[in-house]
């Protein structure tokens, strides 16, 4: 009987350890949630669209409405999901088009992400932490110079993918890149791509917490990238957005 007793306490102990356990994933899970803000030029031809998820946690995103506007945009149309998608339908005060320069898609973007955790500080635990806060591999720039400067200058390397394939029957690439989110970083994407005379014909651009993933259909004087283009848009792309310089004081 001693025996029996103990296999039970045993096995009912073992199930409140099971089920300690299992709240205690959930409730991990729970604190995972991570901010999401998607620019979208893909999918409709009017607007921009700009979904927000933060789980459960944003609210009716009043201040956020009016964060934008203020940068002379509309809100035209709003869908909020049952979810916690929050979509909304963005265009020019102006001209009632969709936003289409990258300086402006950055100003929305950086408007929502710093609002965001402005009104949610446990927003700030994954957005914008930017190659600057990351640990990536350090080289120092041993380059000579003709005299002794107060700093020297490190360069981080920034964990980046590019990928590029061919869509739309051949007409166009899709360029993927994904990398550490940083202020700046779409206007350094584009100004790049210029700087290679791509045309960038749509772009989505993803901000999953730290990380940025940025979708773009590009054209090569109208045409897809061949073979050869393909590998100076990837080369150059990694080497300046996988590596941050920065000073450092002796």
């Amino acid at each position: 009987m001693c025996l029996t007793h103990e296999t039970t306490s045993t096995s009912k102990t073992t199930r409140r350890a099971s089920v300690v356990v299992t709240r205690a994933s959930a409730t991990d899970e729970a604190k995972q949630v991570v901010p999401k803000v998607i620019i979208d030029n893909l999918s409709d031809p009017l607007a921009t669209i700009l979904e927000i998820e933060f789980g459960d946690k944003l609210g009716e995103l009043a201040d956020t409405c009016e964060a934008i506007r203020n940068l002379g945009l509309d809100i035209s149309r709003a869908e909020i999901t049952e979810s916690n998608q929050n979509r909304f339908y963005v265009t020019d005060h102006q001209s009632s088009e969709k936003i289409t320069a990258s300086a402006r898609l950055e100003d929305l973007r950086q408007t929502v992400l710093t609002t965001m955790c402005y009104y949610h500080p446990e927003a700030q635990e994954f957005v914008q932490q930017t190659a600057r806060n990351s640990k990536p591999y350090e080289v120092a720039d041993d380059a000579e110079t003709e005299y002794v400067t107060p700093t020297k200058k490190k360069r981080q390397i920034v964990p980046t993918r590019i990928t590029v394939t061919s869509v739309s029957n051949g007409t166009k690439s899709k360029l993927l890149i994904e990398t550490t989110d940083r202020p700046g970083l779409l206007s350094e994407i584009v100004r790049v791509l210029k700087d290679l005379n791509l045309n960038v014909v749509q772009a989505e651009i993803d901000t999953i917490g730290a990380a940025a993933v940025d979708t773009m259909l590009c054209t090569y004087h109208g045409k897809a990238l061949n073979d050869n283009m393909e590998q100076l848009v990837v080369n150059t792309l990694q080497y300046y957005l996988g590596r941050l310089d920065r000073d450092e004081s002796y």
